[in-house]
């Protein structure tokens, strides 16, 4: 009973996210990627009721909100674990905007609710994460991966995509490689 009521509070917040993430595909978003990144990092670090109260407030005020118009590209932030508003603030000075960031502290770890609410909450829960997330760690998933990022850069409009990776994560390093010539046959930069 608990698992489920977890669940439920963990797919209003993926419901919030989606909403944040909806309006940074504007021509102008209301915020930018280093303080969405700092609000996606909250939901991992705060309590559930109390992030999804704050998050109520944020949309209500991001829904009348001027946007950021003054960018020079808009850029999708993509990678293994990135948990650094700063490193994003660094991008930004620099005339870039991310609107999106698929990385583990991102976008990724957010994904489509948990649904089916029928049967063990624990095989849920594990269904979800094992199918959901398109990580590198994650064997035979580079082609979900690179759907996922052709789509996104279709979806925020982006002009093009940035790289990261937490050192000696050995995973996204050999894809990193790999995306970079499935990117450029796309013809997308990265």
């Amino acid at each position: 009973e608990k698992l489920n009521e977890a669940i439920a509070l963990q797919n209003e917040t993926r419901e919030r996210v989606r909403k944040l993430y909806e309006m940074r595909k504007k021509d102008a978003p209301p915020i930018t990627g280093e303080e969405a990144l700092t609000v996606t990092t909250a939901a991992h670090l705060m309590p559930r009721q109390q992030f999804n109260a704050m998050m109520d407030e944020l949309l209500r005020h991001l829904g009348s909100a001027k946007g950021n118009g003054d960018y020079r590209a808009r850029v999708i932030i993509t990678g293994g674990e990135m948990d650094n508003p700063e490193f994003l603030a660094g991008i930004e000075q620099q005339g870039a905007l991310s609107v999106a960031e698929v990385v583990c502290f991102g976008q990724r770890s957010f994904g489509d609710p948990i649904r089916d609410e029928a049967g063990d909450p624990l095989e849920r829960i594990a269904r979800h994460r094992f199918f959901q997330v398109p990580c590198a760690r994650m064997v035979e998933c580079f082609d979900q991966q690179v759907a996922t990022l052709k789509d996104t850069v279709r979806e925020f409009k982006a002009d093009g995509i940035i790289f990261q990776r937490m050192k000696f994560c050995d995973p996204w390093a050999g894809d990193a490689h790999n995306l970079f010539w499935r990117m450029r046959k796309e013809g997308i930069p990265l």
